[in-house]
């Protein structure tokens, strides 16, 4: 139940106290196996602490919660006007298993019967003939016939241009004309995580280019598909970068309405002889 991973996750190091993390570890125990719970201050403080509710207040589960959210490890949904939350990558896939608790809007499927097999989000992993489907721990074939779609789902809107924008700011875009399937699905669930990192896209470029990353522990993916996977990770460990190494974002120079008021300048007809002459006996009177 304790995933590979969790000592060494930069995420969970980013939570501010040992109790944030100690709510952390316990919330994964009780996350049903798609990761959804109730995410109401007062249930998890029962649930989680049935055992020392003298010495666990709300107010420590509620900030606990939003130090979580800070740190990517949850996102906060509504069904029906009640809170829940969904524990990131949570990876955890059972057979023959239903979501216990009401399903976010954004994951594929019929709320009361989807199937535990995969998960059925179209936008990320749009499971077709040949894909790989996870089963507690194990990997099997998907074959057709069994529920999975003829082929890959559409994109979402304004992933190509997000996808592009990253791809560019990786060292490996010179190196790849086209994405292999495994980093293309990656990049969707990343894209589904964190649609704003294309705003750092610039940072990452900068980011990637400086040689002194590893030696002095900025974490620095060279591989497409982890580089997507961690890409929160990366952001933050550039964000840091960025303070250490005091680069700053190119200055743009003037807007798009100064533009066109120069270029309009610019562009009217220059005085002839007669129009200077008029113009300038005008000024002595």
């Amino acid at each position: 139940m304790i995933r590979k991973g969790f000592n060494d996750s930069d995420r969970v190091s980013a939570l501010g106290t040992w109790f944030d993390e100690c709510f952390f570890h316990r919330l994964l125990l009780v996350a049903d196996d798609f990761g959804f719970y109730d995410a109401r201050s007062s249930f998890l403080r029962a649930q989680l602490f049935g055992t020392k509710l003298e010495k666990v207040r709300e107010a420590d589960v509620s900030r606990a919660l939003l130090e979580c959210e800070r740190a990517g490890l949850i996102r906060f949904y509504e069904v029906d006007g009640k809170r829940y939350l969904e524990v990131q990558r949570y990876g955890q896939r059972c057979d023959k298993t239903k979501p216990k608790w009401p399903v976010p809007p954004w994951f594929g499927g019929q709320a009361a019967g989807v199937s535990g097999k995969f998960r059925e989000n179209p936008a990320i992993d749009g499971a077709g003939v040949g894909d790989v489907k996870e089963k507690c721990g194990k990997k099997e074939s998907a074959v057709a016939g069994d529920g999975a779609p003829d082929g890959p789902a559409p994109s979402p809107d304004g992933f190509a241009d997000w996808l592009a924008a990253l791809c560019s700011a990786h060292p490996s875009a010179s190196k790849s004309r086209t994405l292999a399937p495994d980093v293309r699905e990656a990049a969707l669930d990343a894209f589904t995580r964190f649609p704003d990192a294309v705003v750092h896209a610039e940072l990452l470029t900068a980011y990637f280019k400086d040689s002194r990353l590893v030696d002095n522990g900025f974490y620095a993916p060279r591989g497409q598909r982890k580089f997507f996977e961690d890409l929160e990770d990366v952001v933050a460990h550039a964000e840091r970068w960025r303070k250490w190494a005091g680069w700053k974002p190119r200055k743009v120079r003037g807007t798009n309405d100064e533009l066109r008021s120069t270029k309009q300048e610019s562009s009217a007809p220059a005085m002839s002889a007669e129009e200077r002459e008029a113009f300038f006996q005008e000024l002595r009177k």
